[in-house]
């Protein structure tokens, strides 16, 4: 490409220039562009491709169970608060608590061990979701010892939490559908 073309690209608005990009041949023009310049989106794309289709099943699959596990950890939740006095209720939120840890655990650890130079800001926001993890199966049994106070902590780093496991999800999914398009050609 010469360039008279890359300046009038890089001259246009992000959304502008994203769409010229993609019309015109990404990869070609992803692989001349320096990733300063990118929108995040492009970056994502082009880190993503360094990502085997492997690697990206795996993180998926990981990110998927751990975010079953704190769905079933807010079903769980709703259930003792709506019939208080369930011991069983409160039993099983805490046993889901450990699959949770386990989960978020394994999926830190991959994204530390394979993921870390090509996806720095998903692997940092996975392990940030595993301290996360780790904060409020903490609180939960304090809550559960008796210091009631720390309800007002322990249910909006829920939502956290819950929210932070369906935006890794998505990007494990994104990760996925990137790195199976550019093996398949």
């Amino acid at each position: 490409m010469d360039n008279f073309t890359e300046n009038r690209l890089a001259s246009r608005t992000p959304s502008r220039a994203r769409r010229a990009l993609h019309a015109r041949g990404a990869r070609d023009i992803l692989a001349t562009r320096s990733t300063k310049d990118l929108h995040w989106e492009d970056r994502f794309a082009k880190n993503a491709e360094s990502v085997t289709p492997r690697q990206s099943r795996w993180f998926a699959s990981l990110m998927g169970v751990a975010a079953v596990a704190i769905i079933a950890q807010a079903a769980i939740a709703g259930q003792f608060v709506a019939h208080p006095g369930s011991a069983g209720w409160i039993l099983a939120h805490g046993l889901i608590s450990y699959a949770t840890l386990a989960a978020t655990l394994a999926a830190a650890v991959f994204t530390v061990a394979k993921l870390r130079r090509s996806q720095r800001i998903v692997t940092a926001l996975t392990v940030g979701l595993f301290g996360l993890a780790v904060a409020q199966t903490i609180i939960g049994y304090l809550v559960t010892a008796g210091i009631d106070a720390l309800l007002i902590v322990h249910i909006p780093l829920a939502f956290i939490v819950f929210g932070l496991a369906g935006w890794l999800s998505v990007k494990a999914t994104a990760l996925t559908t990137v790195s199976h398009r550019r093996f398949r050609g």
